[in-house]
C-alpha cells in the first residue's frame, strides 16, 4: 500500500540524487580536478561525493620518483573532521608497499599489485 509507494518513491529520489551526482562528477568536476591537479603540480586531485556522505577532497603527489604521499580529508563543519594520510613506495614494477593512518588512530601497513589500464 502507501508504506510500499512511499519507499519507492524514496529509492527513485535516490537513484535520481545518484545519477546526477554522477553526472555533476563526470561534467563539473572530473575538468575542474585535471585543471587543479595540473596547475598545482599534484599527482592526485580528487573530490568524492555521494548522497548523505560529506564531501571528501584528496591530494597527493609523488616526492620521488616511486614515493607517494596522500592526504584525503572530510570536509565538514566538525572540528574533528575524518582524515587519512598515506605513503606508497613502488618497490618494484608492480609491487607496492604503503603505510596509512587515520583520524581515527588507526594504522596499516599493506603490500599490494598496482595496475595500470
Amino acid at each position: 500500500g502507501l508504506a510500499t509507494a512511499t519507499s519507492a518513491a524514496d529509492a527513485l529520489s535516490e537513484r535520481f540524487a545518484s545519477l546526477l551526482g554522477l553526472g555533476l562528477q563526470a561534467g563539473v568536476f572530473e575538468p575542474f580536478e585535471a585543471e587543479l591537479r595540473s596547475m598545482l603540480g599534484l599527482t592526485e586531485f580528487q573530490i568524492t561525493f555521494a548522497l548523505n556522505q560529506p564531501v571528501e577532497v584528496r591530494v597527493g603527489k609523488y616526492l620521488l620518483k616511486d614515493l607517494l604521499v596522500s592526504y584525503q580529508r572530510a570536509l565538514t563543519p566538525e572540528e574533528r573532521a575524518d582524515w587519512w594520510l598515506s605513503v606508497s613506495y613502488e618497490v618494484r614494477p608492480g609491487t607496492v608497499v604503503g603505510y596509512y593512518t587515520r583520524s581515527d588512530g588507526e594504522k596499516r601497513f599493506t603490500v599490494g599489485r598496482r595496475r595500470t589500464w
